[in-house]
């Protein structure tokens, strides 16, 4: 981490411990040396809480691809190839489809996508 805040740093974990979810800005990559630098001073509060938000909906979605993937009886790596990948490429990321899919139960299959997997990630509880 090249950057972790505005002033001294005396204990680099009051900013960050190993298993922390954190946001930061990546700066550099160095292929050659195999490193990455990171800020994290760089990254403001509504950054940070947007961020959050949106690992949250993602970790969501794909919590509901797992419950499509038992209800269809596949493993999940199988659902992800036959429409998952597909969905993340069309709207930018699975909670994003199905959010659409939740405002409009037909915005997938206008969107051409097809299977029984259409109605169990529709079907409400």
């Amino acid at each position: 981490m090249k950057e972790v805040a505005h002033g001294w740093v005396k204990y680099i974990r009051d900013f960050v411990r190993e298993g922390n979810i954190v946001v930061c800005k990546v700066l550099r990559v160095s292929t050659e040396r195999g490193h990455i630098d990171l800020s994290l001073k760089a990254v403001n509060d509504h950054q940070k809480r947007e961020r959050i938000q949106e690992w949250k909906n993602e970790q969501r979605a794909e919590k509901l691809m797992e419950i499509v993937s038992q209800i269809q009886k596949k493993e999940l790596e199988e659902c992800y190839t036959e429409f998952g990948y597909e969905l993340i490429n069309k709207y930018g990321g699975l909670y994003q489809a199905f959010e659409e899919a939740a405002i409009d139960e037909e915005t997938l299959k206008n969107d051409g996508f097809k299977g029984k997997w259409l109605k169990a990630s529709s079907s409400r509880p």
